[in-house]
């Protein structure tokens, strides 16, 4: 990794990554699966949220690991 960054602190950003796509996932088909209107928007909404979430866990991820610092 850069510029000494723990070793530690990016497996514990790629599990964060993971859990966040899986998260991503399960809501993705959630949403697909049910028939309900509002239990559709509720997926969808969490789906997306999770993608945000895994969205800048890569941006600090990128950044520890070529500049050695936070976002």
């Amino acid at each position: 990794t850069g510029l000494g960054v723990e070793a530690g602190m990016m497996d514990i950003l790629h599990v964060a990554l993971d859990n966040e796509m899986q998260s991503y996932d399960l809501y993705r088909s959630a949403a697909q699966d049910t028939a309900d209107a509002n239990g559709k928007r509720m997926y969808q909404y969490l789906a997306g949220a999770e993608l945000t979430h895994f969205n800048l866990l890569m941006a600090n991820y990128e950044a520890l690991s070529q500049r050695g610092g936070w976002v």
